[in-house]
C-alpha cells in the first residue's frame, strides 16, 4: 500500500470488503515483544493501580465542553464551499461526522459537499481536482495521508484551497502538504485501554497487541497508547507481544491468528485489537482457542456492534472511542477559521470516554444514538461552537 490508512480511524464498523478495497497491498504478519515484559505472576509491587483507575474514573463520564479556541466572526465564509473527503464513504464511521458537518456549516451559510474517495487513491486524487475546479474553499480529507494525494494537494494549495488533514494522528501535527489537522487524540484512547487491563487484571497482564502496521495512527494508538501505558503503570508484571495483521488480511488471517496466538501461548488473558472492527474475527478466535471467558477483548472505536457485544456479556470487555459527531463540529470550525484568515487550532478537544460493561447498559444502543453523538454527552456543544462563531 502506498498509503498508510488510519480507519479509528480509526477506524470504524469495519466491513470486510471495505477493508479489502483500503489495502492496496499487504506488509505481512510479524511480531514483536514490548520492553514491558515480566512474569504475570510475579509481585505487583511497581504496578500503578491507583493511577490507571484515576484516568478510568475520569474519562468514564459524559465529556464536559472546553472552548478549543478563541471566538471570531465566521460570517466571512458564507457562500463558500468546503469538500470533504473520507477515505471510502461506505464505511459507516464517516457517516456522523458528515452528518454533523452538514448541520454545522448550514448554521453560517457554506455550502458542503461529500466526495466518496471509494478506498481509493486515484479517486482520492479525482475529489480533490474536482473540489479544486468547483471553487472550495478548503477541503478536508479524513483517513488517508497527505503524501498519498501529494501533486493534487499541491495543486489545490497554490489554488488558494486550504487542506485540513484529519485522523492522521495525534492532535498537533500537520502534515506539509496540509494547513491543519483534526483528530482523535489517539495515544490518549490507547493509554486508556491499556489502563483498563491494568486495573482489571491487578498488574498481572499477558496481552497480544494486533495492529494494522499499514494504519497512520500505529505509531500514536499503539506505541504512545497501549505500549506506553502499560509499561509505565505495569513495567515488571506485564507481557506485552505485538502481532501485525494487515487490513486486507482481516478477514482471511485474524482469527487463525489469534488462535494460533493464543494455542503458543495459553497465558494470555488479554487481546486488544487495534481498532474494534477487527472483534468481529477476533471473538471467533478465541472460541476455537477454547478461551472463552479467559481472554477479554479491550479496543478502541465504540462502534455499534462492539458496543452491543459488551453489553451483551461477549468477549468485549472495553471500547474507548472519540465522538466522530462532535468531530463534525471540529472540523467546521478549523475550516471556518481558515477560511477567514484566523490560525486554526492546535487541538480542537475532541472528547474522549471508556465505555465499560459498567456504563454501557446505560445507553441507548442504536444507529441513532450512535449517529446523533449522545453517548459521549448532550449536544449543548453545538451552541457553543455557534457562539464562537458569533451566530448563536
Amino acid at each position: 500500500m502506498t498509503s498508510k490508512v488510519p480507519l479509528r480511524a480509526a477506524f470504524a464498523s469495519l466491513a470486510a470488503a471495505s477493508l479489502l478495497a483500503l489495502a492496496a497491498c499487504s506488509s505481512g504478519d510479524a511480531t514483536t515483544d514490548s520492553a514491558a515484559n515480566g512474569p504475570a505472576s510475579a509481585a505487583a509491587a511497581d504496578v500503578d493501580l491507583a493511577g490507571a483507575q484515576k484516568q478510568l474514573d475520569q474519562y468514564s463520564q459524559p465529556f464536559t465542553w472546553q472552548s478549543p479556541g478563541a471566538a471570531f466572526d465566521a460570517s466571512a465564509a458564507k457562500g463558500k464551499r468546503v469538500v470533504y473527503i473520507p477515505v471510502d464513504n461506505s464505511i459507516p464511521f464517516f457517516a456522523p461526522i458528515s452528518n454533523q458537518m452538514k448541520e454545522a456549516f448550514a448554521s453560517v451559510g457554506v455550502d458542503f459537499d461529500v466526495c466518496d474517495g471509494k478506498g481509493n487513491p486515484g479517486q482520492w486524487a479525482t475529489c480533490i481536482d474536482d473540489a479544486v475546479g468547483r471553487q472550495a474553499g478548503a477541503i478536508i480529507i479524513d483517513s488517508f495521508t497527505t503524501s498519498s494525494v501529494q501533486a493534487s494537494l499541491d495543486k489545490a494549495r497554490a489554488a488558494g484551497v486550504k487542506i485540513i488533514d484529519g485522523n492522521n494522528g495525534d492532535p498537533g501535527t500537520v502534515p506539509p502538504a496540509a494547513d491543519a489537522r483534526v483528530s482523535f487524540p489517539y495515544s490518549l484512547a490507547g493509554r486508556l485501554v491499556s489502563d483498563w487491563i491494568v486495573a482489571d487484571s491487578g498488574g498481572k497482564a499477558n496481552v497480544l497487541i494486533i495492529q494494522s502496521p499499514e494504519s497512520g495512527n500505529v505509531p500514536d494508538v499503539v506505541g504512545k497508547g497501549y505500549k506506553a501505558e502499560l509499561t509505565a503503570k505495569c513495567p515488571t508484571t506485564c507481557k506485552v507481544k505485538v502481532v501485525d495483521v494487515s487490513f486486507a488480511d482481516w478477514a482471511t488471517r485474524l482469527q487463525s491468528t489469534v488462535q494460533s496466538q493464543l494455542a503458543a501461548d495459553p497465558s494470555i488473558n488479554y487481546v486488544i485489537p487495534i481498532y474494534d472492527g477487527m472483534s468481529t474475527y477476533v471473538v471467533p478466535g478465541i472460541q476455537a482457542a477454547g478461551a472463552t471467558g479467559k481472554v477479554k477483548v479491550a479496543t478502541f472505536n465504540s462502534n455499534l456492534d462492539p458496543m452491543k457485544k459488551m453489553a451483551s456479556g461477549g468477549a468485549v470487555s472495553v471500547d474507548v472511542g472519540s465522538s466522530q459527531a462532535y468531530e463534525g463540529w471540529a472540523y467546521a470550525d478549523q475550516a471556518l477559521r481558515l477560511m477567514t484568515g484566523q490560525q486554526p487550532l492546535d487541538d480542537q478537544l475532541v472528547p474522549v470516554r471508556v465505555f465499560t460493561t459498567q456504563n454501557v447498559d446505560k445507553l441507548q444502543l442504536t444507529r441513532e444514538a450512535e449517529l446523533s453523538g449522545e453517548w459521549f454527552g448532550d449536544s449543548s456543544y453545538k451552541n457553543e461552537y455557534k457562539k464562537l462563531w458569533r451566530v448563536g
